[in-house]
C-alpha cells in the first residue's frame, strides 16, 4: 500500500514457495549463491508465487545434480497433479 514493500512479508511468502517445492534457501540469498538447480527452484517458485498455469522448460536438466534432478522431476510430478501445464 502507498509504494511501501512488506518485505517480511515477501520473505515469508517466498519461503513458502520455496519449502513446498522443497527447497531450504534462504529468500535473502543473492541468486550468485546458488547452484544452478537451486536457481531453477527459484524460478519456479516465482512462476508458482504468480499464478502461472503454464510452465516452459528449456533442458532443465542439462547442468543439473542427479539429486536436483530427482527433487525437479518430483517437482514436475506435483504440479502435474494440480493440473499445471508442463
Amino acid at each position: 500500500k502507498g509504494g511501501i514493500v512488506n518485505r517480511s512479508l515477501l520473505n515469508y511468502e517466498a519461503g513458502l514457495q520455496l519449502k513446498h517445492l522443497g527447497m531450504d534457501i534462504d529468500p535473502d540469498t543473492p541468486l550468485k549463491y546458488l547452484s544452478i538447480g537451486q536457481w531453477q527452484m527459484v524460478e519456479i517458485a516465482k512462476a508458482l508465487a504468480r499464478n502461472a498455469k503454464i510452465i516452459a522448460f528449456d533442458e532443465p536438466t542439462s547442468s543439473l545434480s542427479a539429486r536436483e534432478i530427482d527433487n525437479l522431476f518430483r517437482v514436475i510430478r506435483e504440479l502435474r497433479k494440480e493440473g499445471r501445464v508442463i
